[in-house]
């Protein structure tokens, strides 16, 4: 890799050179004068090629998963937020085992998490936290499209909106977690982001 940032550098280099000097050409009107912006597409192209090079050689998409929510719930998706950024990035061993409880944390007003829906022994409530399990579910499906080993997983106490029943995956700080095993031979890495309504967790394999 410093081998091609190195060329990246010199290749920059050049290309400010052709820059002054196909400018001088043409203020001076010279007829071997050449289009300057095709020397930029070329350079464009140039890095393009190579963060490409780079993303294909290091890091791969083995699975994704996508849930969508209401934006306008500000408290949940202030919640949905602060999971996804505990968990986003993390890389999980050949062998290690993930905890969403650990990873994450208490769902607490120290922690800054807000009140919201939750559902309690088959009913809906009030709690810090609502919101959370859909991002352990999001990772769920991801995790399971991955191939992982999954080794704890709890179903909630009433169907939830964001997926169909049975693809869900209930967290509770202390009691319900969920939980997988890497069982591939190379590291993965969870990616999670979110947009205007929806959440995606990507399980990324690391070369």
């Amino acid at each position: 890799m410093n081998i091609m940032l190195k060329k990246i550098n010199f290749f920059i280099i050049i290309m400010l050179f052709l820059t002054i000097f196909f400018t001088y050409i043409n203020k001076n009107n010279l007829v071997f004068a050449n289009n300057l912006s095709n020397y930029e597409e070329n350079f464009k192209y140039y890095l393009q090629s190579n963060n490409e090079y780079f993303n294909q050689n290091n890091e791969e998409v083995i699975s994704e998963f996508t849930t969508n929510f209401n934006p306008n719930n500000s408290p949940r998706v202030h919640n949905i937020k602060l999971a996804s950024i505990a968990i986003d990035q993390k890389i999980i061993q050949p062998g290690e085992t993930f905890s969403f409880n650990s990873t994450v944390g208490p769902t607490n007003e120290e922690n800054g998490y807000k009140i919201s829906k939750v559902f309690r022994y088959g009913e809906e409530t009030k709690g810090f936290g609502g919101g959370t399990c859909q991002v352990s579910t999001t990772l769920y499906n991801a995790v399971k499209l991955a191939g992982l080993k999954i080794t704890e997983r709890h179903s909630h106490s009433r169907k939830v909106y964001y997926v169909e029943e049975g693809k869900d995956a209930a967290t509770s700080y202390g009691s319900s977690d969920f939980k997988f095993v890497n069982t591939l031979s190379y590291p993965v890495k969870i990616n999670s982001y979110m947009q205007n309504g929806s959440i995606t967790i990507q399980i990324i394999k690391i070369y």
